[in-house]
């Protein structure tokens, strides 16, 4: 009976009904030692506190629970909890070790593919921020991309990414460049509603690197062939190779076309299909 009331409680907050929510979380407190509940009840007090916006109230209560009560499944579901509220508070490196902690249980936790794609996400963040400060000024560019990327498509960051994608198209790296061209005018177009700003870089982009496969999308929209563009250019790219007397990177038919991410870009979609989301970020050459 105690859990079902307890599942009730967790119900109702998902629905938003908030001061049942805690009526029934307060009701539940009073009978948890007698079931060995204490821990699983506060989870569900810091449920009801997250979703009245009280991050800091939740997180208190979290990290003081008593050692006594982090057993069975409240550890890995308290380090979910703990990880989302840090990484709101843009607390990353302890976001990363809740994460990580959280998945040693991993199914008990409310989210088991959020919580994997952001240890990985965070992973990469932090990896390549550690790299940037010992990096030589040639590879500088391709972190910051990186980084950029995680911000802006894994953790919701824009105006970071922003910041980041802007450092990024002052590089004199053309390819790293491009992308950071291409990263800015996708956060000013699509996160923070500034058209006319994201038309300055597309118009920019278009203009310096006219053969660029980010330039050809913007061209030809859903309907070009990336693929096929691709491969055109790395055909003109060996012809010039042989004709300057280039030795061939390898015999006939073995270098295959990539997009900039080194991967090999899909099929075009239909025609008439929708923005596809999914090659603005491979354009953005996830590292």
């Amino acid at each position: 009976l105690f859990d079902a009331r307890l599942l009730q409680a967790r119900c109702v907050t998902r629905l938003g009904r908030l001061d049942e929510a805690d009526e029934l979380v307060s009701r539940l407190k009073e009978e948890a030692e007698l079931y060995g509940k204490d821990g699983v009840t506060a989870l569900a007090q810091a449920e009801v506190l997250i979703a009245r916006d009280k991050p800091e109230e939740a997180a208190a209560l979290l990290e003081a629970l008593p050692a006594e009560w982090r057993a069975g499944e409240v550890p890995a579901r308290l380090a979910e909890m703990l990880g989302g509220i840090y990484l709101s508070q843009w607390k990353i490196e302890e976001a990363r070790q809740q994460y990580r902690d959280a998945l040693r249980n991993a199914n008990v936790l409310q989210d088991e593919e959020r919580c994997r794609r952001l240890d990985a996400e965070l992973n990469r963040y932090l990896a390549a921020d550690q790299r940037l400060g010992s990096a030589a000024e040639d590879q500088k560019p391709a972190l910051r991309l990186t980084m950029a990327n995680v911000l802006l498509f894994a953790l919701e960051r824009p105006r970071l990414a922003l910041d980041a994608y802007l450092e990024v198209a002052a590089a004199p790296d053309s390819a790293a460049a491009v992308r950071g061209l291409y990263g800015a005018a996708l956060v000013y177009r699509d996160h923070l509603g500034l058209p006319d700003s994201a038309a300055a870089y597309l118009a920019r982009l278009q203009d310096e690197y006219p053969e660029s496969p980010q330039a050809f999308v913007l061209r030809e929209g859903e309907e070009g062939d990336l693929y096929t563009y691709l491969t055109g250019l790395e055909a003109r790219r060996r012809e010039m190779e042989l004709a300057a007397g280039a030795v061939p990177d390898a015999g006939p038919g073995a270098v295959e076309a990539t997009s900039p991410g080194g991967e090999r870009p899909a099929p075009p979609p239909p025609a008439g299909g929708r923005r596809s989301h999914w090659r603005d970020r491979k354009l953005q050459a996830r590292g």
